[in-house]
């Protein structure tokens, strides 16, 4: 509890439920969050060990808005007491939760650690009141400080709808990808490919080393000595028909063809 929390408890302030538990004797059988709900805070302090921030009333003041209209709120006290009788005879609903946790974690590198707060959102869950502010909820247990909506059967529906037609549309998407990928695969490569990048395709190690050989024959197939190949675009693309037989995307007498038109065309210029 921080020290103007305890200056607070001094003038006479104190939480919702401390304010409640004064009206018990007054005949008001409340407690805090009927207090919240019909009384306005003086002001917020951090309170426990994880430093939550607390409303904090003035008891007096309480007391003097009580006494100025009694009538008013003795009934707001019966609905409430009757609206929680009601609620913890509702049994189990389905509804959307939000849980509010408190950690220590690590703020620093140095280790230092505080108190944080994080919300679970649990979706369409089974729960069941367990008194005027607390909530039976799957994993958790009995717990408070929970927000609790309740999901309508249509609701419902209309959320399993939503999520059919999702995985619907993503199964065809898959679908969709998986047969351009088996097309792809199935269809033959186009030269035009390999010989702007050879290593693109999937060639294996021994399919390059028979480039090589291959290589050297499309040179003697055309009496050329490899060293006469000088201009490296030239050889690029002789070994790039060479790893086109090697790879069984194309005929060897086909790359001897290309091959003289490409020494035929260096010798021309």
């Amino acid at each position: 509890m921080s020290n103007r929390a305890v200056a607070a408890y001094d003038r006479g302030l104190m939480p919702a439920g401390k304010i409640a538990q004064a009206l018990r004797s007054e005949g008001f059988r409340v407690n805090g969050a009927w207090v919240k709900e019909n009384f306005t805070a003086r002001e917020w302090h951090h309170t426990s060990s994880k430093f939550n921030e607390t409303e904090f009333f003035d008891l007096d003041q309480v007391l003097a808005e009580i006494a100025a209209n009694r009538e008013k709120f003795e009934t707001s006290a019966a609905e409430f007491a009757a609206n929680a009788k009601a609620r913890k005879d509702t049994g189990e609903i389905i509804a959307d939760v939000v849980v509010t946790e408190w950690r220590r974690v690590a703020i620093n590198h140095f280790g230092k650690l505080a108190n944080r707060k994080f919300l679970h959102h649990l979706t369409a869950v089974k729960v069941s009141p367990a008194g005027a502010t607390m909530w039976n909820i799957p994993g958790w247990g009995r717990i408070k400080n929970v927000v609790v909506t309740p999901v309508s059967p249509v609701e419902l529906k209309r959320r399993a709808r939503s999520a059919a037609a999702k995985k619907a549309a993503a199964t065809r998407v898959l679908r969709a990808a998986a047969a351009a990928t088996v097309a792809k695969i199935s269809a033959p490569a186009p030269l035009l490919l390999i010989a702007r990048s050879p290593r693109s395709v999937a060639t294996t190690e021994s399919a390059e080393r028979r480039a090589e050989a291959i290589k050297m024959k499309l040179y003697g197939a055309n009496v050329c000595d490899y060293s006469a190949a000088r201009p490296q675009p030239v050889r690029r693309a002789i070994w790039e028909l060479a790893l086109a037989v090697a790879t069984g995307a194309m005929m060897f007498e086909t790359a001897v063809s290309k091959t003289g038109d490409l020494l035929a065309g260096q010798e021309a210029a």
